[in-house]
Order: C-alpha cells, then structure tokens, then sequence
C-alpha cells in the first residue's frame, strides 16, 4: 500500500516492461542479437478533461499491472486467452504480471520464471499488448470479462483501471522499430470506476474517531423502499472497460482509518472506489443516501439524519452529452464536521480526480 494520487500517475520503470535488453552488450553482440525489448510506461489520465492528457506529478511506488501478449489479431474473445494463438516461441507470454518496487521493475509470466525483461523477437511479426490494473490471479479465461470485487476497507478497495483505446500493436520490423533493439511504449490508463471522498474536520478536542461510511440506495419516489443499484462484483473488459454485473447490494459500508482527534483538527480525506451509478431518462429515480458513522468510541458523534441525494440531481455534461449519476472518472467529494453530532456542508461537490491526494491500495 503505498500513498499516491489516483487520478493521474505515471508508472516510470527505467527498466520498464519488457526490459531494457543489450544494455550490457557490446556493439558487435547486439548486432547478432534476436532479442528486442520494449520499455511500457502506463500513464493513468483523467477521463473527464476534454484534453485527456496526462501530468507528470505523482509516480506509482509499488504496484503490479497485468499484460498480456498475442499475435497481432491472435486474441479472439470467443476463444479466451488459453484458446487464443499466443506469441510464439514463448507461449507464456498471456498471463504477465509487471512488478514495480520503486525504480525497478520485475516481469513474472505463468511459468512462474521472474526476469528484470521479457524480450519479443526480432523477426516474429508484429504482436498485440493489453493491459490492466490491477493485476490479478483469478484472470482464467477472457480478457473481456477480467473479475472484480469492490472491497470495503482499504487493503481490498482497489482503482480499476483499463488502456485508453485497448489494445496496443507493436511491430520490431516496422520503420520505427527496425534498427533498434529498444521501444519506448507508453499506456494511457483510464479509471473505470467512480470514487466518493469523505473530507471530515473534527471541531473538538477528543479520541481517535474510527468512521464508517455508509451508501445506500432506495426509490427516489417513496425515499423508504430498497433499491438494489450497488454494485460490488462482476467483471470488466480490459479492451474498452466496460462493465457486467454479478451482484448488487442497496447497502455498502466502508471501514476507513482512525480519524485524529487528540492532536490535530485538521481535516481528514479518506474515500473508495465503486462501479458507476448512472440514472437515465425514463428510469426509476434513485436517491443515495450517506451516512457517517463511528465505532470503538464511546461517546461517538450521532448523525441525525443521512445525507439523502437525487442522482438526477448530478448532471454532467461531457463531449457535448449530459449524463447524471455517479460516472466513471469522477470524484465526487461530501464535506463534514464532528463535533458531538455529524454535520454536513453543502451538496457533494464534483472534482478532478487530481485535486487531492489519496490513501489507496496497490
């Protein structure tokens, strides 16, 4: 777990994926070597800009980015990975884990053999990358339905991310490549997931408070009826992220870390990632409602009454379409005061991803 900012970052490996071969070679080994090696760089950029660039501000320490290798046009969906035609000659190039501890990377495939490189070869053909975060092992069949589950505390509540245009093809032999022995790649990485940020500022002296931060949904109609409109399990599409649903929940509750309140009132920012929860014209109207609370404390702060929300009330509009709800790329941030009782100040506020720093696991 490492502190990064998860909007945008760059995962800079110097020795990035797949290697940084003949480094170490002389000239003449080089010239007779087949090995070319390419260098992925995953840059992670805010969805929600018209310009979709990237800023070069925070890098990831630690962290582990799944890749897979094929043929150019060798992955078929019906087919999966294990039925797909994988790179040859080193057909366990479909299941590649990258490892990033500080500057260095590491490169475990399914045969389990670890490497500072993973090298294509020259004369091949052209082959195509896909890639995601995080990297996982319950990745068995098809990179189009790739699992996940939105954990309720910070060890298991992770950003899922996918490449901005999928797939990327590269050619050793192309004019670009041919001469060299190294490619430089980058990845543009997009979030798929929204994420809700709880900014909370003690107005007392006392004990550490430990909140939980508590989503459910209902019938915007009648406000009492449960709706089911939380997603906490499904899969996801390494290709175009987009997203199926195995499980919904009306109710999510998220454990954070202890707020200080013995030393400091400063406020604290804490939050998580869920799948998107999107309202369209001519559908039920949902309301979200919020809720603070804190355990392992005696006395706790009360709050009264949830903070309640008509996700037709959240509108953005975004390449010239209005779209409400909770969206993907967004962060959507509930401001609070502690005191004896949980007090909330103004409607949830809309923000780029980048605007603070968050605690999040890698």
């Amino acid at each position: 777990m490492s502190k990064i900012r998860i909007n945008k970052l760059i995962i800079s490996c110097l020795t990035a994926m797949l290697g940084s071969a003949c480094t170490d070679s002389t000239p003449d080994e080089q010239k007779g070597r087949e090995d070319f090696s390419l260098q992925i760089f995953p840059q992670v950029t805010n969805v929600v800009v018209n310009s979709r660039t990237p800023v070069n501000e925070t890098v990831i320490k630690k962290g582990d980015v799944g890749i897979s290798i094929f043929p150019q046009d060798g992955y078929n969906t019906n087919k999966g990975i294990d039925g797909s035609t994988l790179y040859e000659p080193i057909p366990e190039y479909k299941r590649i884990r990258m490892s990033i501890d500080g500057n260095t990377c590491t490169y475990t495939t399914t045969e389990a053999s670890e490497s500072p490189a993973i090298y294509l070869k020259k004369n091949a053909g052209a082959v195509d990358l896909y890639a995601y975060y995080p990297y996982t092992t319950t990745l068995t069949y098809n990179l189009d339905k790739i699992p996940f589950t939105i954990g309720k505390n910070k060890d298991t509540n992770f950003d899922y991310m996918v490449p901005n245009g999928g797939k990327r093809t590269v050619d050793p032999m192309d004019n670009d490549n041919k001469d060299k022995n190294t490619c430089s790649i980058p990845i543009e990485f997009k979030h798929i997931m929204t994420q809700l940020e709880f900014r909370v500022t003690p107005s007392f002296w006392g004990q550490d408070l430990l909140p939980t931060f508590i989503l459910y949904t209902k019938d915007a109609n009648d406000l009492v009826t449960p709706v089911s409109k939380i997603a906490t399990q499904g899969t996801y599409s390494c290709i175009d992220g987009s997203m199926q649903y195995s499980k919904y929940e009306s109710t999510f509750a998220y454990t954070g870390d202890y707020i200080d309140a013995t030393t400091s009132l400063t406020t604290s920012k804490q939050g998580f990632v869920i799948p998107p929860i999107e309202w369209k014209s001519g559908e039920p109207e949902i309301s979200l409602f919020i809720e603070i609370r804190f355990n392992r404390t005696t006395p706790s702060p009360v709050q009264t009454e949830p903070y309640a929300f008509n996700l037709k009330d959240w509108p953005v509009t975004d390449g010239g379409t209005t779209r409400y709800g909770l969206l993907p790329g967004y962060k959507y941030v509930i401001n609070a005061t502690i005191d004896n009782f949980v007090k909330y100040s103004g409607v949830p506020s809309r923000v780029e991803w980048t605007d603070v720093p968050m605690d999040f696991p890698i």
